[in-house]
Protein backbone atom coordinates (compact mmCIF):
# COMPACT_ATOMS: atom_id res chain seq x y z
CA UNK A 1 0.00 0.00 0.00
CA UNK A 2 1.33 3.46 -0.88
CA UNK A 3 1.91 6.07 1.78
CA UNK A 4 -0.10 9.26 1.97
CA UNK A 5 2.93 11.21 0.78
CA UNK A 6 3.30 9.06 -2.32
CA UNK A 7 -0.41 9.46 -3.07
CA UNK A 8 -0.04 13.24 -2.72
CA UNK A 9 2.93 13.26 -5.11
CA UNK A 10 0.95 11.27 -7.69
CA UNK A 11 -1.97 13.68 -7.34
CA UNK A 12 0.37 16.65 -7.75
CA UNK A 13 1.92 15.11 -10.88
CA UNK A 14 -1.52 14.42 -12.33
CA UNK A 15 -2.62 18.01 -11.71
CA UNK A 16 0.53 19.38 -13.31
CA UNK A 17 0.11 17.13 -16.32
CA UNK A 18 -3.52 18.28 -16.67
CA UNK A 19 -2.57 21.96 -16.74
CA UNK A 20 0.59 21.23 -18.75
CA UNK A 21 2.87 22.58 -16.01
CA UNK A 22 6.48 21.46 -15.87
CA UNK A 23 7.68 19.75 -12.71
CA UNK A 24 11.30 20.74 -12.19
CA UNK A 25 11.79 18.11 -9.52
CA UNK A 26 10.48 16.46 -6.41
CA UNK A 27 12.40 15.51 -3.28
CA UNK A 28 10.77 12.93 -1.05
CA UNK A 29 12.04 11.45 2.20
CA UNK A 30 10.80 10.37 5.60
CA UNK A 31 12.09 10.28 9.15
CA UNK A 32 10.84 9.05 12.48
CA UNK A 33 11.42 12.31 14.37
CA UNK A 34 11.14 15.99 13.40
CA UNK A 35 14.49 17.44 12.41
CA UNK A 36 16.12 14.09 11.63
CA UNK A 37 16.02 14.88 7.91
CA UNK A 38 19.21 16.91 8.42
CA UNK A 39 21.06 13.63 8.91
CA UNK A 40 20.05 12.36 5.46
CA UNK A 41 22.74 14.20 3.57
CA UNK A 42 21.82 12.81 0.14
CA UNK A 43 18.24 14.06 0.53
CA UNK A 44 19.45 17.44 1.76
CA UNK A 45 21.77 17.73 -1.24
CA UNK A 46 18.92 16.89 -3.66
CA UNK A 47 16.73 19.51 -1.97
CA UNK A 48 19.51 22.08 -2.22
CA UNK A 49 20.06 21.36 -5.90
CA UNK A 50 16.32 21.57 -6.58
CA UNK A 51 16.25 24.95 -4.84
CA UNK A 52 19.12 26.12 -7.01
CA UNK A 53 17.32 24.93 -10.15
CA UNK A 54 14.15 26.76 -9.12
CA UNK A 55 16.13 29.91 -8.40
CA UNK A 56 17.90 29.65 -11.75
CA UNK A 57 21.38 29.46 -10.23
CA UNK A 58 22.35 25.97 -11.37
Amino acid sequence: MASGAINAIHTFRDMCRYIRAEIVGIVHASTSKPGDIRYQTAVMERAFELGRALAGTR
